[in-house]
């Protein structure tokens, strides 16, 4: 049974409103997203930015076609979002001055925060559609505990490929339970081609099967193919070509980095995590979520009178077979686990309802209030997931209040610097906390002091950017995160430096600009570092619990 598209319209701006304002009150978590996606955006929109050895001619891992589409989008937001900017974020941005880029940053952030609010939308319209009349609880529920969950808060506006294919997942699925296969197809050849990172597409192959047997029977299978290939050929053309004017030759990039990881190119360099790491993330940023999404198949296959059972069974497979493929790797990183927040949600839902349901039963069997078993049952889901949106919503609010200084300092750059003059600011062990050249004015530059790191830093691209042109402006590349001190300032270079407050790289005596506090998570008790507790916090900073430093800008 269909639900009512008016219930959607009236969810759909609570829902995106949400998401575009969460979107810029959350840290970017990882670095990646800075150096490998925002830097390479700053750099064809303005012409400077930091380059990553994926980025360099000679490896040219990474596809400009991830980049290239929000470029055509800039000149749309700049008019359009831009100028309310201000109101995306809590630092403010100085309209007497020129942060036209910040204020891109922040629309872009929005963007595609609200992209994916629209996708989740359109998934849970899709489920309900495919479930029953009295599936309003379970795709309620899924839609209140997506939009709260700390995961799924800072994971829709990062740009990032496996947020991407979060987003394509919550797409392809929603058609897929409409029954629209090929704009399935296109959703998942689009996503896989033009992002750069074909790993993802584990996460759209038991939904792919799937729709292959369903033409099969509908004796549609080749009509299918032929549609795909067709799509294939189109998308593959127009990546080609936008990575052949980035990189002068005819080459792809998707290619390139299945070719490296699969020759064992030695992602293991970049970190090794054990398996507890996974369960630490999904439990921080699902709670309890994670755990009974987990147990979600073999619940739902013995399960009884489930409508639409194999097609939710196959959305909920796609959870293990992404598992079994990230999980042994090495390297293990906090953005590999986004594809399946959604689904994990979902199953965890289904697991409450399909457990009360069973109880439901035996209570209706000595009861002859049918009514009160209903209401009962109503009554339980809220006693489950009020506590779990409790979690979840003060994860959300120590995201928002123990990590974001970054965000606060550079904002602050923005607003106190001159555009018009040439400097260089320089951060030193806090690199990978950088979020991006568009929090820098004009003419301004990052550079890079000695720290206990030993990897390989980035490097500013040169005019040339990743053209063969530019290997003989650039200092040398590796594959190998060997540490190439050529990336390094030094202190007389720098005009401001970014750090937290007592580093070393700081001078004795230099002005301090901006600070803004910072969670010292080796002094905080664990709790405390889990979660924004309102009415504790205040009392856990006076026994000594909760423990706060300080980023600081200093002017040298």
């Amino acid at each position: 049974m269909a639900p009512s598209v008016s219930v959607y319209h009236g969810a759909a701006p609570i829902y995106v409103i949400w998401r575009v304002m969460m979107a810029n009150r959350m840290p970017i978590m990882d670095c990646d997203e800075v150096y490998n996606y925002w830097e390479p955006l700053h750099f064809i929109l303005y012409g400077s930015g930091q380059q990553t050895w994926e980025y360099a001619h000679e490896y040219a891992l990474r596809t400009y076609a991830y980049v290239v589409p929000l470029q055509w989008l800039a000149p749309v937001l700049s008019r359009f979002v831009s100028p309310y900017a201000w109101l995306l974020s809590d630092y403010v941005v100085d309209t007497t001055l020129d942060t036209s880029k910040l204020s891109l940053f922040l629309s872009f952030r929005a963007f595609l925060a609200g992209t994916m609010a629209l996708c989740e939308l359109a998934w849970l319209y899709a489920l309900h559609s495919r479930l029953s009349k009295d599936s309003s609880l379970v795709v309620g529920w899924t839609g209140v505990l997506l939009l709260t969950a700390a995961g799924m808060n800072h994971a829709a506006g990062a740009y990032l490929p496996s947020s991407t294919f979060m987003m394509a997942w919550l797409a392809a699925s929603a058609v897929f339970l409409l029954e629209r296969h090929f704009l399935f197809a296109a959703i998942a050849i689009i996503c896989t081609l033009s992002t750069g990172w074909p790993f993802g597409v584990v996460v759209l192959v038991p939904l792919g099967i799937r729709v292959l047997r369903k033409e099969y029977r509908a004796r549609g299978v080749w009509r299918l193919l032929l549609w795909s290939v067709g799509v294939t050929a189109a998308v593959e053309a127009a990546v080609l070509m936008i990575d052949h004017k980035f990189y002068g030759v005819w080459l792809s990039p998707t290619w390139n980095i299945f070719k490296y990881n699969a020759a064992g190119g030695g992602d293991e360099l970049y970190g090794i995590e054990p398996t507890s790491y996974y369960i630490k993330n999904l439990f921080l940023n699902l709670n309890l979520l994670a755990p009974m999404g987990i147990i979600g198949l073999p619940v739902l296959v013995f399960s009884r009178n489930q409508p639409a059972k194999a097609d939710l069974v196959t959305m909920i497979v796609t959870l293990y077979t992404w598992l079994a493929i990230t999980v042994p790797r090495p390297h293990k990183e906090e953005r590999f686990l986004f594809p399946i927040y959604p689904v994990l949600v979902l199953s965890s839902v289904l697991t409450v309802d399909h457990t009360l349901n069973f109880i439901g039963r035996i209570v209706a069997g000595f009861s002859r209030h049918k009514t009160l078993v209903r209401n009962q049952r109503i009554a339980l889901h809220c006693l489950v997931w009020l506590p779990v949106v409790a979690m979840s919503l003060c994860r959300v609010a120590a995201l928002h209040k123990y990590y974001t200084a970054p965000l606060q300092v550079y904002a602050a750059l923005v607003s106190r610097m001159d555009p018009l003059s040439n400097q260089l600011v320089c951060s030193c062990g806090e690199w990978y906390r950088f979020p991006s050249s568009f929090y820098l004015p004009k003419n301004h530059d990052l550079g890079f002091l000695p720290s206990s790191f030993g990897g390989q830093l980035p490097q500013a691209f040169s005019v040339h950017g990743s053209l063969p042109k530019s290997l003989n402006l650039l200092q040398p590349f590796n594959d190998q995160n060997q540490q190439e001190m050529s990336r390094y300032a030094t202190l007389d270079q720098c005009n401001y430096i970014v750090d937290l407050e007592g580093s070393d790289c700081a001078p004795s005596g230099a002005e301090v600009v901006a600070r803004a506090p910072f969670l010292d998570g080796g002094r905080s008790s664990m709790i405390h570092r889990m979660w924004y507790l309102p009415i504790l916090h205040d009392a856990a900073i006076k026994s000594g619990s909760v423990q706060y430093e300080h980023y600081v800008l200093y002017k040298t």
